[in-house]
């Protein structure tokens, strides 16, 4: 993604992004014991630091959430 930056002229210092994921009992289904009435949860967490402006860091942000 440094690349995109670079391209759009983004004033880009550091870009992280934290994954982590989860089996949660689908909705519904809190008692469940089974894996299989287990879905997956993927959350990410975006840092990013520069120079961006608003609307930049927006777009960047979309960007990487489309991923």
């Amino acid at each position: 993604m440094p690349i995109y930056a670079v391209h759009k002229d983004y004033k880009l210092e550091r870009a992280k992004v934290r994954i982590s994921h989860d089996k949660i009992h689908a909705g519904g289904c809190e008692q469940c014991e089974t894996e299989t009435d287990m879905i997956d949860h993927v959350q990410a967490d975006i840092l990013i630091a520069g120079g961006l402006s608003p609307e930049e860091r927006q777009k960047y942000l979309k960007l990487l959430n489309d991923i």
